[in-house]
């Protein structure tokens, strides 16, 4: 244990290849531990690290990158979970609360104009043609509309928000140890003890936090639909991919040896268990080759899924070429390969 009373961590090796200094130093905590004093702790990550000592800070700075790539792959993710929910629509996946909202207005018959906020519904058509028109809006949006949390009534959202969840957060807490008269800044300005604010900062730790429930009912219904083969094929290969250190830009010989494989798969002959163990374990191997890969775009990657886009796909159809005509069992089997 060093003087200071702090443990040691573990020793440092070379900066990882996506290490992107400039813009961690423009996260809103780095900006934080700049303007400490040395000796002030900052807490991040469930860690303490202090200004002044040792390599706190490349430490910090670090966990900083460790926490923006985990947030990118939760995202791709989430943005692949909503996709094929949108297409293909799965039994348990929740019904976004704004459409709940507006189902249950219509419901208590509510008036029309109220509750819709798209004024095409209320022009040039007859109610009936308006209700089908909601209905098929409903059932077929093609991407997800956000409405204003204004837009719900206070006796709607009292109705829905989980009260001791929202009081138990840190922010709310927080909130209740300020004295009459500080200010509180959470999306927007609330002053303690001033009508209506801590209603206002209740509802926009609600939203935020429904938000989130909402994202994890999506995605582990994305990850429990495993109906049949070449879908339980292609969710390998995802997991595998989404799981590496980020989205990588892959070069031409591995989209040709991938794209080379895929068309080996296809004329091959279907339903042989060393098949599928092949064509699973080829497909992670793709994957694994890109976290090995050196990159330099973590700090973008959203404009790097197009250069990726075609050996990707083309991994994922490969385990779900060699996979058609397999029953479960043997796919699963093969998916337990170690690789």
């Amino acid at each position: 244990m060093k003087d200071n009373g702090t443990m040691p961590g573990p020793k440092m090796g070379p900066r990882p290849p996506d290490f992107d200094e400039a813009l961690v130093k423009q996260s809103p905590t780095f900006s934080r531990w700049l303007n400490l004093e040395n000796g002030q702790k900052l807490r991040y990550a469930c860690r303490d690290f202090i200004k002044g000592h040792g390599d706190d800070e490349e430490r910090l700075m670090r966990r900083i990158m460790i926490a923006r790539r985990n947030n990118i792959r939760d995202h791709q993710v989430l943005k692949r979970a909503r996709q094929i929910a949108q297409t293909n629509p799965l039994d348990g996946v929740p019904v976004p609360l704004e459409k709940v909202a507006k189902l249950d207005h219509n419901h208590d018959h509510h008036d029309h104009h109220d509750h819709h906020d798209d004024h095409h519904h209320s022009f040039g058509k007859s109610s009936m043609e308006s209700s089908m028109d909601n209905h098929h809006h409903l059932v077929q949006e093609s991407s997800r509309k956000r409405r204003p949390a204004t837009l719900f009534s206070d006796s709607y959202v009292a109705k829905e928000m989980d009260i001791a969840a929202v009081e138990a957060t840190r922010s709310y807490r927080t909130w209740l140890d300020l004295p009459d008269g500080a200010e509180f800044v959470y999306n927007q300005k609330y002053i303690k003890g001033r009508e209506g604010h801590d209603w206002l900062l209740k509802k926009n730790i609600w939203r935020r936090m429904r938000y989130r429930r909402e994202n994890k009912k999506i995605v582990h219904a994305f990850l429990e639909q495993n109906d049949t083969a070449p879908g339980l094929a292609s969710h390998i290969v995802d997991e595998a991919l989404l799981t590496t250190h980020s989205i990588l830009a892959a070069d031409a010989v591995t989209q040709a040896s991938v794209e080379a494989a895929l068309e080996s798969a296809d004329g091959s002959k279907k339903g042989d268990y060393e098949e599928v163990s092949a064509a699973v374990e080829a497909a992670m191997g793709v994957a694994d080759s890109y976290a090995k890969s050196p990159y330099n775009v973590v700090h973008n990657p959203l404009d790097t899924v197009t250069t990726t886009a075609g050996a990707l796909d083309a991994a994922a159809r490969l385990a779900a070429a060699a996979s058609s005509g397999v029953d479960d069992d043997a796919v699963a089997a093969a998916a337990s390969i170690d690789v």
